[in-house]
């Protein structure tokens, strides 16, 4: 958990109010705006999900900040308070983030997906005080470029892909140290229809000690491929996904885990606009739950991937629902979706607009975050309460 909180965080005036969901029909109220993006200076286009430590939460944009390169932002889950933490300066500093934050020993670690050295990404942290250190600078050799995905701890070390570099160009599975040390520990070759996936977006996930994700492309389906990882680099090829019609194919989101068995969102499906499937971590039994699209209100293109709360899965698609522009879901182990919120534009309503980051459960609310839409039309952060 993130630790020593800075003057700017003491100052939070006590009285700041908790999350109060007003009463509708002996229901709390789903949905709420906690907060509008004001755009450069302040923060606009957040693409990635949130990060909740010691009571506040943290995310990054993709643009915004007196460089609009992108920031470092906190919240409070009421919405009253929020503090622009850091703006990124592009060049050797990173830019761009698009990827969610980490909390390890104090500290918040993540990517940006580009700037740095050599203008192909970065890695960083930052603490409470907004103090930012590039830890690397991607791009340099065979090394990686150009991530996407957020990282993963695992035996007090940091592992993460990218989307881009590496030995063959397909991107990378990277290893990082606490200190800045990183090693490629994969370079995957596969981009049509070779064995090995490639350009991997999505983060990884660590089950008893070995690392799984998925990439988007590659395969001998050239749909993608479902693999697992061991620290030292070794990777075993569990699933490679079909890529024909009503099949999930080209997987482009962090996987969960729920009771055994793994669960993410992908494209294809019966309609073509993305799909809910389950798979188990040795690779077997892949199933297509759930293809969105199935009527004119329902969500489309599921660019997020899957949040458990109470054994049942919740998400966004980024387009899609009643005003075209995504919804917020439901969806059971099952594969019984209910749409719990459409995204639409204002005015009146200035709702937000194309989410594309993972929700995130804090003691049963969800929180996200919205591309587009608003008040200035550069994003939203929001709650929800199944």
């Amino acid at each position: 958990m993130l630790g020593g909180c800075s003057a700017r965080q003491n100052a939070v005036p006590a009285a700041l109010p908790q999350i109060a969901a007003t009463q509708h029909n002996g229901y709390a109220d789903r949905y709420r705006i906690l907060y509008n993006l004001q755009g450069p200076p302040d923060e606009a286009l957040p693409a990635a999900g949130l990060a909740y430590v010691n009571g506040m939460l943290y995310g990054t944009t993709t643009a915004g900040g007196t460089d609009n390169d992108g920031t470092v932002f906190r919240l409070h889950p009421s919405g009253g308070w929020k503090d622009l933490l850091y703006s990124f300066k592009g060049g050797t500093d990173g830019a761009n983030p698009v990827a969610d934050l980490l909390a390890v020993n104090g500290e918040l670690y993540g990517t940006t997906e580009s700037g740095g050295a050599h203008s192909l990404g970065t890695v960083f942290k930052i603490d409470a005080n907004g103090k930012e250190t590039v830890l690397h600078s991607f791009g340099n050799g065979s090394d990686g470029a150009q991530p996407e995905a957020s990282l993963t701890l695992l035996n007090g070390k940091l592992y993460g892909t990218t989307s881009a570099g590496g030995t063959d160009g397909y991107g990378t599975v990277f290893g990082i140290s606490a200190g800045g040390a990183e090693r490629v520990l994969h370079s995957f070759s596969g981009y049509g229809f070779g064995t090995d996936g490639g350009h991997p977006v999505a983060a990884l996930i660590v089950i008893k000690g070995t690392l799984y994700g998925t990439t988007p492309a590659g395969g001998k389906n050239a749909a993608g491929i479902f693999f697992a990882m061991s620290a030292s680099g070794e990777e075993t090829i569990l699933y490679t996904f079909e890529g024909g019609l009503p099949a999930a194919r080209e997987p482009g989101s962090p996987l969960v885990l729920l009771h055994g068995t793994l669960y993410g969102t992908a494209g294809g499906g019966t309609n073509d606009y993305g799909t809910v499937f389950s798979i188990s971590p040795s690779g077997e039994n892949e199933t297509v739950l759930y293809s969105f699209g199935s009527s004119s209100s329902d969500g489309r293109e599921p660019v997020a991937g899957l949040t458990v709360v109470r054994n049942n899965l919740y998400g966004t698609t980024d387009t899609g629902g009643k005003s075209g522009y995504g919804t917020l879901y439901k969806i059971t182990t099952t594969g019984t979706e209910t749409v719990l919120h459409n995204f639409s534009s204002g005015p009146p309503v200035h709702d937000g607009m194309d989410p594309e980051a993972d929700l995130i459960n804090v003691k049963g609310t969800l929180y996200g975050t919205t591309y587009d839409g608003g008040i200035s039309r550069v994003g939203t952060v929001f709650a929800l309460t199944p």
